[in-house]
């Protein structure tokens, strides 16, 4: 089913409104009360997910000085559809004005036995507009004992800064193709996040939130920084910094979410620094 969705943001007066707020089945907006003067919607999705067949494009455009905060109610399940063999596809066009400030703050994507999903995000940006977007997705209902039971993933990034290509990356994975759970590919990782960040403070607030929302917990992160019964890490963090850019990139491996979740409510709560500095 294919499924065209729009979102605009003007800053008219010095407030936040939506000039266009246009959504399709499956998807839908579900606009909500603005926390620190942002405009602030859900995203969200009839039936709690997408099935094999759906093709859903999102268009996000953030005007000058306007600012945009997207949640999400719940995580987004992607299940096998049996009457159809064509992946999952979802599609964000995002483009920043000057000025702009913008923060995709989702809940990960979970894949379902027999999932084929295939994401693409591309990002235009003016150089004095900041972006917080975190993009995760789990390997399974590992509740239901599913883990690296779905058929294909995979995800693409394009951003370009002044009409100049800045970040281009890929990753893709086929459990039925590759050994997923191998220590050379994700080992006993289950849980994946990317956090992209950009903007004149951008660096300060990331590590701010790490140090509160990590640092302070001495006891926690010895718990989880130990090993677990693999002789693996339950969680690994890096952080790359590109200087000529300004781009922040943290990815976050996690044996469950569970380890990682002190760390991105942090990141979610710490939304009125980002919308306020």
């Amino acid at each position: 089913m294919a499924s065209d969705n729009r979102i605009e943001i003007e800053n008219i007066n010095g407030n936040n409104q939506s000039t266009t707020l246009v959504c399709q089945n499956p998807h839908k907006w579900i606009p909500t009360k603005s926390h620190f003067g942002e405009h602030r919607v859900f995203s969200s999705s009839y039936g709690g997910g997408l099935v094999q067949g759906d093709n859903v494009n999102i268009d996000i455009n953030v005007h000058e000085n306007a600012h945009l905060c997207i949640q999400s109610q719940g995580n987004q399940h992607v299940y096998k559809n049996v009457l159809s063999q064509s992946k999952v596809f979802q599609k964000y066009s995002i483009n920043l004005s000057k000025k702009s400030k913008l923060a995709i703050l989702t809940d990960p994507v979970v894949l379902h036995q027999g999932a084929d999903f295939s994401q693409s995000i591309d990002i235009n940006i003016d150089h004095t507009s900041e972006f917080l977007i975190i993009d995760s997705f789990t390997s399974g209902r590992h509740e239901c004992g599913e883990s690296y039971l779905f058929n294909n993933y995979d995800s693409s990034l394009v951003i370009n800064i002044d009409n100049k290509l800045s970040m281009l990356e890929n990753f893709g994975l086929e459990p039925n193709k590759q050994p997923c759970q191998h220590h050379s590919s994700c080992g006993h990782y289950t849980y994946f996040v990317n956090i992209y960040v950009f903007g004149v403070d951008a660096e300060k607030w990331l590590e701010s939130c790490w140090d509160f929302g990590f640092l302070p917990e001495k006891k926690r992160i010895n718990e989880l920084s130990g090993q677990s019964h693999s002789g693996y890490p339950q969680i690994c963090f890096s952080f790359n910094h590109d200087d000529e850019t300004g781009l922040i990139q943290a990815r976050c491996f996690a044996e469950k979410r569970i380890h990682l979740d002190f760390f991105i409510q942090q990141l979610f709560s710490s939304s009125e620094y980002f919308f306020n500095n």
